[in-house]
């Protein structure tokens, strides 16, 4: 006959954590694991004893069933914490079968490894959506949401793309039911922890999870070395969803720098907090599109990106690229806070200027969200910023007119300086400012020709210090640079 278990923990205040399951057979066993303990029963119940504080926990898998719960958190605060586990017996012949190239890549699904032979993976599992990663070093790894359908083997087949030059990507995430994007490469989770190999880079490190406050942090990865991380979630009383379908499927949705989940039919997934957002919506061969949303609970909405037609013109400084539609970019700088592109436009001109984040200068991702785009010094509103997964953000400009200058500012909020195009034909203030300089540097040359003849006329300096000694002479040395500055800001005698 079976009992209920119940452990005993030491210290005065502890109070009761039970976990209650549903579903399972009599007498089927099944274990859960807390603050580094793990209990296992035959009845419907486990019991810790616990003092106030937060705890994680998982739930041990129990072959023919799939529980609602596999991993989670509670927090004990002077009662008693009961936790329901409901167990639901596996459809017949309702499976999965993933199959993998190389053949000793390690396979996941939903973040727990199983046996396989050859590269040959079957399981049986409840219809739904599966989460499905690989593994193996020297290779990009693989992650991708699997519907299984009821009565039916759902067949994946994964070849993993090698990589010739990669570093080390290794570290811990809570809690373990966590996405963490790698701007972009998609980071398979096992168990709460990572170890995967990536492109040398630098890389920013998305973060969602449902129940949590969402993170992105800065990582760098070099090559043939291991960067550590330690990946932290705050719990949040409330989260909420937005889902859709995108098209193209091989795209990406991010929400203010949080990148969404995207499988490979296109199916999107994130948690955020309830509040107003910037989605960014962006894929290969297709123009971007933005838009702001206020998401006040989960919410699902789809997304269809334009092909873009072949590009009239294409220029790069630096990391900044502009190409244009209909459009010949004939000048692209970058500096200050701002972005200038002269163009000349046909009717209905389109512009998309790229940047890398990492290069964006004195400006926050929500600064650059909220940035202004200016056409011949005038506000202009036709256009769009979005951000991709890996952390590229690109201005879309559309409708423009002929022969403009356009300035794009990341900084706060204002008018540009000066206008976007000026004297000598520089953008802004820039011709000013250059004819400035060479009067200024005419007027420091001629009074460098006025110290020069006014020390020829003076007597020698007696020598003094080691000088005086004999170990230098000043007899025929030229002066210095700075013996010069001095002569020219000194007043000249009458």
């Amino acid at each position: 006959q079976s009992v209920p278990v119940t452990f005993t923990a030491k210290g005065a205040g502890s109070v009761p954590v039970t976990f209650v399951e549903t579903g399972l057979a009599p007498g089927t066993s099944w274990a859960v694991e807390m603050n580094d303990a793990t209990r296992s029963s035959s009845s419907s119940t486990i019991t810790f004893l616990e003092q106030n504080g937060t705890y994680g926990f998982s739930v041990s898998d129990v072959p023919g069933y799939a529980s609602s719960v596999t991993s989670g958190a509670v927090t004990v605060s002077g009662t008693a914490v009961t936790e329901t586990i409901n167990f639901t017996a596996f459809a017949e012949d309702t499976y999965l079968q993933v199959s993998v190239q190389p053949s000793d890549a390690l396979v996941t699904v939903n973040g727990h490894s199983t046996n396989g032979s050859e590269g040959v993976y079957v399981w049986a599992f409840l219809p739904g959506s599966y989460y499905v990663n690989a593994t193996l070093e020297g290779y990009t790894p693989y992650s991708n949401l699997v519907v299984v359908t009821a009565g039916m083997t759902t067949e994946l087949s994964i070849v993993l793309t090698p990589l010739s030059t990669y570093g080390y990507l290794v570290g811990t995430v809570t809690p373990a039911t966590a996405t963490v994007i790698a701007s972009g490469v998609i980071v398979p989770v096992e168990d709460g922890a990572f170890n995967v190999t990536v492109a040398p880079g630098s890389y920013y490190l998305s973060v969602t999870a449902s129940g949590y406050q969402s993170l992105v942090l800065a990582a760098n990865v070099f090559p043939g070395q291991t960067t550590y991380v330690t990946l932290n979630l705050t719990m949040a009383s409330n989260t909420v969803t937005l889902s859709g379908e995108l098209s193209p499927a091989n795209g990406s949705v991010v929400v203010n720098g949080f990148i969404a989940y995207v499988n490979a039919t296109g199916h999107f997934q994130v948690s955020v907090l309830p509040g107003t957002y910037t989605v960014s919506v962006s894929a290969a061969g297709y123009f971007p599109l933005s838009e702001n949303l206020t998401i006040s609970s989960s919410v699902i909405v789809n997304f269809t990106l334009t092909k873009v037609p072949g590009s009239t013109s294409m220029r790069t400084t630096g990391n900044v690229t502009a190409t244009g539609y209909n459009i010949t970019v004939t000048r692209l700088t970058n500096g200050n806070g701002s972005i200038s592109v002269t163009f000349t436009s046909q009717a209905n001109g389109t512009l998309l200027v790229m940047i890398p984040y990492a290069d964006v200068e004195n400006a926050t991702l929500a600064q650059v969200l909220s940035s202004q785009v200016y056409v011949n010094g005038v506000l202009f509103t036709d256009f769009a910023i979005t951000v991709t997964a890996n952390y590229t953000v690109v201005l879309t400009v559309r409708g423009l007119p002929a022969d403009p200058t356009l300035l794009w500012k990341f900084s706060s909020p204002g008018a540009p300086s000066g206008p976007a195009s000026g004297f000598l034909g520089l953008p802004g203030n820039l011709g000013y400012y250059l004819l400035t300089a060479i009067a200024l540097a005419a007027i420091i040359a001629a009074a460098l020709v006025l110290a020069l003849k006014h020390r020829e006329g003076r007597p020698p300096l007696p020598p003094t210090g080691d000088a005086a000694k004999g170990t230098e002479t000043t007899a025929g040395k030229q002066p210095n640079v700075e013996d010069l500055l001095t002569d020219v800001l000194a007043p000249l005698p009458g």
